[in-house]
């Protein structure tokens, strides 16, 4: 079982997360019901709406609430949240990370909107209304408004608050999943459900591996900031022709054919982010897992008051240090130290859990029921 102290921490951050998603579910039903709408200017409309969403709901309230529920100060908050700088190879990483992991979404939401389509989901009837004309002032407020603050906001939920709050209590593997899937879920509707979770998989894993919320951040600016300038581009038909358009038409005329390019494309996508996932690691993690041993072999040297040759120190280790850790299963597990035994959770401690689980599930599933009557 796990201890008192963990499991009401990990009952605190549920609770926080179920308010957070209590508000934004009732922004989202207002909108629906025309509550902004008195605002005649759409893009004014809009940017009231997004500064409640990501503002104030995604950052301003759970900051507020974590800092109260666990008598943080500011800095004390953004440290146990992850926000550690990075080096500018490893920006640039996370930047290339963030460019194919654009691409991978593009094939995952294209195959799951063919099988959600088959099952009779029709994504005009959960649409909303005309978009404002794609000019360049346009463009500005929606790279401020979709990339930049939700790549803000968001990851300070999603890899922050219940990442970070819950991978010592859990487990780093279950973090990663579980905030991937609350992810996945908290944008409310179903065509973007699954893509975002498959996103926050690798958000995650990133994040976990460098000890960082900024690659997170820079992966999820991309993704979104890709999506915007396309959307750009495609409207004012600067490439003379539209990506989606030509999967879609490929995706139509033979599934199988689009099934073909997909795995090729998919494939060398994988084989791109694996390779710059290792670099990663070699910039970020690997430094930091070498400089831990390096410490426990001084302070092992330290205690004893003759010299020792490295096969003695060696020995030390596996005699003091290796016994009290579980067997590892990749180097990611010594590096992030997830070297113990998680006990399980009584569950009155999951029941905020489960109650943001079923709320954003039930939310989502009528999105699709929606589009399908």
């Amino acid at each position: 079982m796990q201890s008192e102290k963990s499991s009401k921490k990990f009952l605190k951050i549920f609770i926080i997360y179920f308010v957070i998603l209590l508000a934004f579910v009732g922004v989202r039903i207002a909108s629906n019901f025309g509550v902004f709408e008195t605002i005649k200017n759409e893009i004014l409309q809009d940017a009231v709406a997004t500064i409640i969403i990501q503002i104030l709901i995604l950052f301003v309230l759970p900051f507020t609430l974590y800092m109260l529920f666990f008598k943080k100060k500011p800095k004390k908050v953004f440290d146990e949240f992850g926000y550690k700088k990075l080096s500018a190879k490893a920006i640039l990483i996370c930047f290339g990370l963030g460019i194919l992991a654009y691409i991978l979404n593009i094939f995952v939401s294209s195959f799951f909107s063919i099988i959600i389509t088959y099952a009779g989901y029709n994504p005009q009837s959960y649409a909303g209304g005309a978009s404002t004309p794609y000019t360049v002032p346009t463009l500005i407020y929606n790279i401020v408004s979709v990339a930049i603050l939700p790549a803000l906001c968001e990851e300070f939920v999603h890899r922050g608050l219940v990442l970070r709050g819950t991978s010592k209590i859990i487990g780093y593997k279950k973090a990663i999943v579980l905030s991937s899937i609350l992810f996945g879920l908290m944008h409310l509707n179903i065509q973007q459900a699954f893509y975002a979770t498959i996103l926050g998989l690798l958000m995650g894993l990133v994040a976990t591996m460098t000890r960082s919320i900024w690659p997170a951040v820079i992966m999820h600016f991309c993704n979104n900031f890709i999506n915007v300038f396309m959307s750009y581009v495609e409207s004012n038909k600067l490439f003379g022709f539209s990506i989606s358009s030509a999967l879609n038409n490929i995706a139509n005329q033979s599934v199988l054919l689009f099934f073909f390019v997909a795995i090729i494309v998919v494939t060398l996508v994988l084989i791109g982010i694996f390779a710059l996932l290792k670099k990663l690691f070699a910039e970020t993690g690997a430094n930091s897992y070498n400089k831990m041993f390096e410490n426990i072999e001084k302070k092992i040297r330290a205690t004893n008051s003759m010299p020792m040759t490295d096969a003695e120190v060696v020995m030390a280790f596996e005699r003091y240090i290796f016994p009290h850790m579980k067997t590892p299963t990749n180097i990611y597990d010594l590096y992030i130290n997830d070297n113990k035994h998680y006990g399980s959770l009584e569950l009155k401690y999951k029941i905020p859990l489960v109650s943001c689980l079923v709320l954003s599930g039930l939310v989502t599933v009528f999105t699709f029921i929606w589009g399908v009557v």
